[in-house]
């Protein structure tokens, strides 16, 4: 994951530290990044334990197919609606 140095000053965006050396893009494209990853790892620890492969070795593509379906049928539910009822997992996590 990416480290986020906050500035001292209110008015510049954060900065990042990780394995890259210069950020190019949106600052707010790493912090959504950040989110991602730290999303990844909360699921994997509450579905996956210690074997982030495990779903996938258990129900093969199959398993793949009917989750990516899921999650299509939401986003597509979503941009009709334009409103989540389970406000508790948010936007990001529709991906």
């Amino acid at each position: 994951m990416l480290l986020k140095v906050m500035p001292k000053n209110k008015n510049s965006k954060p900065t990042y530290r990780g394995k890259m050396k210069k950020f190019y893009g949106h600052y707010r494209f790493y912090e959504l990044l950040d989110e991602m990853a730290e999303l990844h790892n909360k699921k994997n620890h509450d579905y996956a334990g210690k074997d982030p492969l495990s779903n996938l070795r258990e129900f093969g593509w199959k398993g793949v197919v009917v989750r990516l379906g899921d999650k299509w049928r939401r986003i597509r539910n979503y941009a009709k609606q334009g409103d989540l009822k389970i406000k508790v997992e948010g936007k990001l996590n529709l991906c």
